[in-house]
C-alpha cells in the first residue's frame, strides 16, 4: 500500500520521501505554482520514485467548470509527460469534487464526472482521486 505524503511545506514532503519505504504518494502539486516550480516539484518526486495527485488548480485558481477542469489536467499532463517523461500511471488526477446540493454550486459535481470521463479519454494511464464526503458535504448540514 502506498504511503501518501500531504503537507504545505516541501522540506516535510521530501523528507518523508526520503524516509518512507516503498512507494509514495505526493499529495499534491498545481500548475497554479508557475510552469517552472510545478516541473521542479514533479522531477523531485519522479527522483524519489513516488507517484504525484496534481489538483485541478490553474493559474485562475481552483478549475470549477468542465472545461477548466480538462484544460488544466490536459496541460499539468502534457508538461509532465513531455518534460520529465513521468510516468503516466504514477500520475493522479483530483478534478476537484464540488458538494451537490449548494444552490451557488449546481451541476459542479456533474463537470467532475464528465471531466474524468473526458481527461480518462485524453490522459492513457493516469489515475484519479476524489473526495466522496466532499458529494455529500451539504446533506451532512456542514
Amino acid at each position: 500500500v502506498p504511503f501518501m505524503l500531504c503537507s504545505s511545506e516541501w522540506d516535510a514532503i521530501r523528507r518523508g520521501l526520503q524516509v518512507a519505504p516503498g512507494k509514495c504518494i505526493v499529495n499534491g502539486i498545481c500548475p497554479m505554482v508557475g510552469e517552472e516550480e510545478f516541473l521542479r516539484l514533479a522531477r523531485e518526486c519522479r527522483r524519489f520514485g513516488a507517484a504525484l495527485v496534481v489538483l485541478a488548480i490553474g493559474e485562475n485558481g481552483e478549475a470549477e467548470t468542465y472545461e477548466d477542469k480538462v484544460r488544466v489536467c490536459q496541460q499539468s499532463y502534457r508538461l509532465l509527460r513531455s518534460k520529465l517523461d513521468f510516468p503516466p500511471e504514477d500520475i493522479i488526477f483530483d478534478c476537484l469534487v464540488t458538494p451537490v446540493g449548494l444552490p451557488d454550486k449546481m451541476g459542479c459535481s456533474v463537470n467532475f464526472i464528465n471531466a474524468v470521463a473526458e481527461l480518462k479519454r485524453t490522459c492513457p494511464g493516469v489515475s484519479f482521486v476524489g473526495g466522496v464526503s466532499n458529494l455529500s458535504l451539504a446533506f451532512r448540514g456542514l
